[in-house]
């Protein structure tokens, strides 16, 4: 019998709609479902209306009542008792004010007036609670025809709050609510796809790039003009190797000489004087400076005058040993050698500085390092953003909002994503 009674259960429609019409759709049948509830907030301002004014009429009974057996209460009773009526109306009047039918009857507008309506209606009993109290020790009846009027009034409220579920209405508001987050959250991760593609592609251009240099940089380097230049770098390590060299020699052999330079200092004056300082101070340029070699009679001086220097006899046999191994033309071969080498050297390193292989080479490399960094700069931000995209939640929140409006609307929907 149930499965004879299950063929004639009305099965849920079945909606497939694209994600882009979805907001869209969806708007239409809030839109259809709101024009279902016009009637039901005619009659809810039909009802509030009705109530305001019965209220109005049973504020004027209760403000205009008198005390039954008024000669039987006791003065302090009733004087308590009428200023707690005197309230009592007195916030029951702007209760009643503050009541203002709408002239719309978009379902917006009626949920509203029920809203405020419940809220004076909390806020009225909170503030009259004790005067309430009171008045109903002497009017009572009148009292209580506006607690029944009240509660009526709460009553309606109510029934409309059970239509307004009863319809999904509110589950309706936060659906768009939902769908807000779903529209902000595809925005999201359509600008980060299309970011990520123009990050990949500049990616790819630069990796093309930095394929070009490496390989205008290995032709180049196999060029005819880069052997030169090669030949060139490789002619300044062996003479920058030869000037250290003589160099040394130079400062080795002075080195030897600085006790006896420096007593000789003192003995000799003018420019004599000077040509020692400055062969102490600086041997090397010293002798590039001495064109003419006018250390040399120096040299020969100290070597005959040696005992009259102050020197020890072991000193004096060294010294005449290390000058004899030296003469005028060995000491002007190691200049005119230093000087050549200088010279050479100095050429050299103007054509290395000035060869146009040099140049390119430079801006080839320069370019390959920039690429370089362009490549894993884009790496990085990639592999951001491919991070900022997972964390984007467009088809759990789009399969949440299916079942929400499946629910609210009692169909069977599905979302098309592209």
């Amino acid at each position: 019998m149930f499965k004879f009674l299950k063929r004639f259960k009305k099965e849920k429609e079945k909606i497939t709609i694209s994600s882009d019409e979805l907001e869209r759709w969806f708007a239409a049948k809030v839109a259809e479902r709101i024009n279902d509830m016009d009637g039901a907030v005619q009659a809810l301002y039909g009802a509030v209306e009705h109530i305001r004014d019965a209220l109005r009429e049973q504020h004027r009974q209760l403000s205009e009542a008198k005390i039954r057996d008024e000669d039987k209460i006791e003065a302090r009773v009733k004087s308590i008792v009428l200023g707690h009526r005197e309230n009592y109306c007195r916030e029951l009047s702007i209760f009643l004010n503050n009541i203002e039918i709408p002239m719309e009857t978009h379902l917006d507008h009626g949920m509203k007036l029920n809203a405020d309506v419940k809220n004076a209606l909390d806020a009225f009993a909170q503030q009259t609670y004790k005067s309430f109290q009171a008045t109903q020790h002497l009017f009572h009846r009148e009292v209580e025809a506006i607690a029944s009027s009240l509660k009526e009034l709460s009553d309606t409220t109510r029934g409309f709050d059970e239509l307004l579920e009863k319809k999904g209405i509110h589950a309706l508001d936060d659906i768009r609510t939902q769908l807000d987050e779903l529209k902000r959250e595809s925005a999201k991760l359509d600008r980060l796809q299309q970011e990520l593609r123009m990050r990949k592609a500049r990616q790819d251009m630069a990796l093309k790039s930095k394929e070009a240099q490496i390989n205008e940089i290995s032709t180049l380097r196999e060029s005819s003009d880069f052997k030169d230049y090669q030949a060139l770098l490789e002619r300044r390590t062996v003479l920058v190797d030869q000037c250290a060299a003589i160099e040394r020699d130079i400062a080795g052999l002075f080195l030897e000489l600085e006790r006896v330079l420096r007593k000789y200092e003192y003995t000799v004056l003018g420019e004599e004087q000077k040509l020692v300082r400055a062969y102490l101070h600086d041997p090397k340029e010293a002798l590039k400076m001495d064109s003419t070699l006018a250390l040399w009679p120096v040299l020969v001086q100290i070597r005959d005058n040696v005992a009259s220097l102050g020197l020890k006899e072991e000193q004096q046999q060294r010294l005449a040993e290390q000058l004899g191994q030296h003469s005028r033309e060995k000491l002007e071969h190691i200049r005119k050698q230093y000087l050549a080498l200088i010279e050479e050297r100095e050429l050299v390193r103007k054509r290395i500085e000035t060869h146009h292989t040099a140049a390119r080479l430079k801006e080839k490399e320069y370019k390959l390092t920039h690429f370089e960094e362009q490549v894993q700069r884009f790496g990085k931000e990639i592999e951001q953003l491919q991070g900022e995209l997972d964390a984007v939640r467009v088809r759990e929140l789009g399969k949440k909002v299916e079942e929400e409006i499946s629910r609210a609307l009692d169909v069977e929907l599905t979302v098309a994503y592209d």
